[in-house]
C-alpha cells in the first residue's frame, strides 16, 4: 500500500514520497473516524500509513517496507485529541447520529445489505430512521473529504510533490488504482464496516473515488479546496458549528460540493495543522 505513487507519475517521485503522501492520507482518514464515531477506529490503521524508509534509512533489524517491526507501534502517527474534541462537536444532530450508526456493539455496518433502504448493521438489525442512501452518500463525503485534505497537506509540505501532480494522479482507473486500493485496504481496518462484509471497504472505497477528481478538476488541483475566505466562513459559521443546517442548505448558500464544505470543516478542526506538524517532524 506505501508504495501506491510509486511510478504513477512520470517516474518521478521516490518511495519516500509516496509514503509521504500515504501517511497523510492515512492519519487524515483515521483522525477522522475516531472524532466522528469515538472508539471505533484502530491504530493499526495508522501503522500501515508509515512513510516508506530507504534501505539506508532503515533501522537495524527492521525491512525498509514501510511497516514497523512486529508487535511495533507506528512512530510519530498520532491523532491529536484538540483535533478529535473540536470535531466531535460539530455538524447538526442528524448529521452526526448518521456517522454514527451501528457503533454501539451492532459490528459495524453492513454496506453490501439494506432493509427496506434502512442501515443494516454487522449484527444484522436495522437502523430505524437512517436511510441507507443518506448515510453511504455522508460516509463517502466525509471520507473523500478527508482524503484530498490529506493529499493537499502531503502536496504542501512536500517540495517534490506539484500541484498538477494531483489530477494526474486521478485522471484514469489505471492511475488511480493504487490509491483506490490503498483506501479499500485501510478503510477495512477502521472498524466503522462490519468485519462480516468483506466487499464493504471495497464499496466504500468506490464512492469516495467517485467523488476525488472532480472535486481536484474543480478546485484547480485542490489549491481552492477550501473555497474563498468568505465561502469557508459562511460553511465554518452555518455547517461545521453545532447545531448547523443540512448538507443541503450549506451547498446552495455557499456554491461549493459536498466534499470540499467537509474538508472545510476538517481543516477548521485543526487535522491540517496537525498532519503538517507530524509530517515535517524529524
Amino acid at each position: 500500500m506505501t508504495g501506491f505513487l510509486t511510478g504513477m507519475i512520470n517516474g518521478s517521485l521516490a518511495r519516500r514520497s509516496a509514503g509521504h503522501v500515504v501517511a497523510a492520507i492515512g492519519m487524515s482518514l483515521l483522525g477522522t473516524v475516531i472524532a466522528v464515531a469515538p472508539g471505533t477506529a484502530y491504530p493499526e490503521a495508522i501503522a500501515q500509513a508509515q512513510p516508506v524508509p530507504s534501505p539506508a534509512d532503515a533501522p537495524a533489524g527492521q525491512p525498509a517496507t514501510g511497516q514497523p517491526a512486529t508487535g511495533q507501534p507506528a512512530q510519530g502517527l498520532t491523532v491529536p485529541a484538540p483535533f478529535m474534541q473540536r470535531l466531535e462537536t460539530m455538524f447538526s444532530s442528524e448529521i452526526r447520529r448518521t456517522l454514527n450508526v451501528c457503533q454501539q456493539g451492532q459490528g459495524g455496518v453492513d454496506l453490501t445489505s439494506n432493509s427496506e433502504g434502512l442501515v443494516v448493521c454487522g449484527d444484522g438489525s436495522s437502523v430505524a430512521g437512517v436511510d441507507y442512501a443518506t448515510y453511504l452518500s455522508t460516509l463517502s463525503d466525509m471520507m473523500a473529504a478527508s482524503t484530498l485534505l490529506g493529499i493537499r497537506v502531503a502536496f504542501l509540505s512536500n517540495t517534490q510533490l506539484q500541484p498538477e501532480m494531483v489530477s494526474t494522479m486521478l485522471s484514469s482507473p489505471e492511475s488511480a488504482a493504487p490509491l483506490r486500493n490503498a483506501l479499500s485496504n485501510l478503510l477495512g481496518t477502521m472498524g466503522i464496516l462490519s468485519t462480516q462484509s468483506p466487499a464493504s471497504p471495497e464499496l466504500l472505497a468506490d464512492e469516495v473515488m467517485k467523488r476525488l477528481l472532480p472535486t481536484a478538476q474543480k478546485t484547480n488541483n485542490l489549491t481552492t479546496l477550501l473555497g474563498t475566505p468568505e465561502q469557508y466562513e459562511q460553511v465554518v459559521s452555518q455547517f461545521c458549528q453545532a447545531p448547523g443546517t443540512s448538507l443541503e442548505q450549506i451547498q446552495q448558500s455557499a456554491k461549493m460540493d459536498s466534499p470540499q464544505i467537509y474538508a472545510v470543516c476538517l481543516q477548521e478542526a485543526g487535522l491540517a495543522d496537525e498532519l503538517q506538524r507530524t509530517l515535517q517532524a524529524p
